[in-house]
């Protein structure tokens, strides 16, 4: 969440700036509603073909509340248009309303090719500038994920597992590569493989901790 609004706000500002001229940006609006439109067509037309057939869920036992909840009352189309306009853009902002931001920067990118070349030249690299710290930042993040992914797997199995059976990983890893070794090993020196899976059986027994020990 630290880096989407900032990101989304340059990224979007930047494209709206350099379509340059407002019938491009016409055009491009209208291949942008036609794309959206027909995929998500697409995607209705999918899903709905797909329950009609596999029918998912069927035979299945859950344990649905008695009551269901109240729904709101579905809301017009002119208040969802009024409602993505913010009344206030650092509102929008501080309450992570994507659709409000978005709005804003659009709206905000296509006025910039409306106002002098004096105005753009000076507001225009602050933004590109803005949008290339933030992709730096995006790609720092991107490099450091695996870690925390490897994080919150590594403790999530402590904690489902315990450290005792934790500990069987490494074994079992060594045993594995050891059963791969020996198949391109044979298959590099093209002689024939033992028969009944032989060279599965010698590789596990060649890699297993109970003879490393015995050595």
């Amino acid at each position: 969440k630290m880096i989407v609004l900032p990101l989304v706000m340059t990224s979007l500002i930047s494209g709206m700036a350099g379509l340059g001229q407002a019938g491009k940006i016409g055009r491009v609006g209208l291949k942008t509603a036609a794309y959206y439109l027909s995929t998500t067509a697409l995607a209705v037309a999918t899903g709905l073909v797909l329950v009609n057939v596999i029918h998912p869920g069927r035979g299945a036992k859950l344990q649905l509340p008695e009551a269901p909840p109240e729904l709101a009352a579905p809301r017009r189309f002119s208040d969802f248009l009024t409602g993505i306009v913010p009344d206030n853009i650092f509102a929008a902002i501080a309450q992570f309303d994507m659709l409000g931001v978005i709005f804003f920067s659009l709206v905000f990118g296509l006025a910039l090719n409306f106002v002098s070349a004096q105005a753009r030249e000076r507001v225009l690299p602050v933004v590109d500038g803005a949008l290339e710290v933030m992709m730096r930042i995006t790609r720092f993040i991107i490099l450091l994920a695996p870690v925390g992914v490897f994080a919150l797997v590594a403790k999530l199995v402590a904690q489902s597992h315990g450290l005792q059976r934790l500990s069987t990983f490494p074994a079992s890893t060594i045993q594995v590569l050891g059963a791969e070794k020996a198949i391109f090993k044979h298959l590099k020196s093209g002689s024939r493989p033992p028969k009944h899976g032989l060279i599965f059986q010698h590789a596990l027994i060649s890699t297993s901790p109970k003879k490393a020990r015995g050595k």
